[in-house]
């Protein structure tokens, strides 16, 4: 589960580099935060898995119009460090946050 720190960096973040963020599905949002992340496995094979290795931690935000899910690679953001040193809440209800507005 995320912190509200954690929510409140990601959302400081994709509002400076995104703005104004609409739905590119259906043209409106507003977006929820979903909480927790998600890691991306890299895979050097199309016909096997492989369990373990190099992902790609990301987080998601998702429509509360359509349910259009988005995902944003926290590296890439320039959070990961900053997400590995916060510690992670549990058992947390879940809060939405509106992408639009600004923190």
């Amino acid at each position: 589960m995320l912190t509200n720190e954690q929510k409140e960096s990601i959302i400081k973040v994709l509002n400076e580099r995104l703005g104004v963020f609409q739905c590119p599905m259906c043209h409106k949002g507003p977006f929820t935060i979903i909480d927790g992340f998600f890691n991306m496995s890299l895979q050097g094979s199309l016909t096997s898995y492989t369990l373990g290795g190099t992902t790609v931690p990301m987080v998601a935000i998702a429509c509360n119009n359509c349910g259009f899910v988005s995902l944003h690679a926290i590296g890439a953001l320039g959070l990961l460090e900053s997400m590995k040193e916060m510690p992670n809440k549990k058992n947390t209800s879940q809060l939405e946050e509106n992408i639009d507005k600004n923190p």
